[in-house]
Order: C-alpha cells, then structure tokens, then sequence
C-alpha cells in the first residue's frame, strides 16, 4: 500500500528526517506544506505522517494550521505519525498535533523527535560543530525509522500548560516578522528566496525584493541566500546552515509555483 509524508521545511532538516523515514517505509509520497496546498487528506493510505521543526517549543502556524483545516475523510487502519526535528528541547510540538487530529477525528498512533542542527540563526549565532551534530542526528534518525517501520504506538508526551502558553504568545506575531528583514545592496534580485518560501511571502516588485506579512519564521530566505543579502535583525555577522543532503534545487522542487 501507499504511504504519504507532509512535511515542513527551511533549512531542509525536517526534509532529510521525510526522506529517510520515505525510503525505510517504500512506495512513499513527500507532499510539502506550503501555501494554497490540496487540503484533501485522501484514502487508502497505509501510512500518513507529519514532520516538521520545532519553532517556540511547538509546530510552525503553517503545519497547525494545514492540519486544522484540512479534509479528512474516513481513513480506515491508516497509521498515523508525527515526528519532530529540534534543536533544542522537544517542546509541546508533537502533543499540538495529537491533539488537532483527535479534533479531526483522527488518532495520532505515534510521536517522537530528532535532535539535529539547531539553526535559530535570528536568535544566536549557530555552532560550528556541524559533522559531529549531523552525524549524531543521522543516528538519531535511523532509530526513529524503524518505529514507523513496524507501526510502533505511543512515544507522546503529555501537554504542558507552561510551554503551551509560551508557545501561543511567541508565535502570535509571528507573521509580522517580515518587517524586521533587511536587503543589503548585495542582492542580484535571483529570486531564490520567493521560490523556497512556503508561505508565498516573498516577491519582486519593481526589482526590490517586497515582503508581506505571512511569514512562517523558517528563515529559509536568511538561510539559503547566496549573496548572504537577506538578514533578520542580528543576523548580518552570523553562520549561515542548511543541511549538506538538501540543497537549493530540491527545497524549489516543492515550494516554487510552477
């Protein structure tokens, strides 16, 4: 039977966790979450699964959202799972969305989460120990597969009130972070950073790079611009990452409007 992973990604860490976890199960389909996406959840899966990053100890807006306003019809035996990439703490990610399937009518048969490359480049300047943390979260990885693999159940933390509240205050005005991004001069206007963007927040107008007010805080556009022209408050001086399995073409294959 088929098999299909929605996932979420800037810096391609949640991308790398979809495709291992896609080529340990077979017969997979990746299906980004993206903007003006199907919101048709179809049947006959014999697996459907979430994964995304951790932003403020929980989902992104975009994968909350995709899941509360998505259509499900009856899904059988389909097994669903929700695994989480982190930098640092696992948070209340994984229990948010247990509990916006279970409104759906949908139950959550497994959850977990991988440690890997902490990249809030916006929030501290990121570590140069990028081979030992990879390798760490590749193993991390491979141990995380297998679950699935064989249709393990449970691995779901409870919700903890605290974190949640600091979840939904941090992420509140989370669209209103395009207006702290700035453009050096030495941008060539590629248009890279509106083909990655999931949320479709990022155009050319007038060849000046424009934001509106959907962003998603993947920092994608900070991250993967050539030209190191795109920052977001401290980031002039700071590392740039993305994961060494995904580059630039791949990230465009799934969120550039064809």
């Amino acid at each position: 039977m088929k098999n299909r992973i929605y996932f979420f990604t800037g810096t391609g860490n949640s991308l790398k966790m979809a495709k291992d976890i896609a080529a340990g199960i077979g017969e997979c389909e990746l299906v980004p979450i993206k903007s003006d996406m199907n919101m048709d959840i179809p049947t006959g899966y014999e697996r459907i699964g979430f994964v995304f990053p951790i932003y403020y100890f929980g989902p992104p807006a975009m994968v909350l959202d995709f899941i509360k306003n998505a259509n499900f019809a009856s899904q059988g035996d389909t097994y669903f799972f929700a695994i989480a990439t982190y930098g640092a703490l696992p948070g209340v990610a994984v229990p948010m969305v247990r509990d916006a399937l279970k409104e759906k009518g949908v139950t959550l048969n497994f959850g977990s989460g991988a440690k890997m490359f902490s990249n809030g480049v916006h929030n501290y300047n990121m570590s140069k120990r990028l081979e030992k943390i990879t390798a760490k979260s590749n193993k991390r990885i491979a141990k995380i597969v297998p679950s699935i693999v064989a249709k393990t159940t449970g691995g779901i933390r409870n919700t903890k009130q605290f974190t949640l509240d600091m979840y939904r205050k941090k992420m509140a005005n989370i669209n209103e972070l395009s207006q702290e991004f700035t453009i050096h001069n030495d941008c060539n206007l590629c248009g890279l950073c509106g083909d990655i963007c999931p949320a479709k927040n990022i155009y050319t107008i007038d060849e000046k790079i424009t934001f509106n007010k959907k962003c998603e805080a993947c920092l994608a556009c900070v991250q993967r611009c050539p030209k190191r022209a795109i920052n977001h408050t401290k980031t002039h001086d700071r590392r740039r990452y993305t994961h060494p399995e995904i580059d630039n073409s791949e990230i465009i294959s799934y969120y550039k409007e064809v």
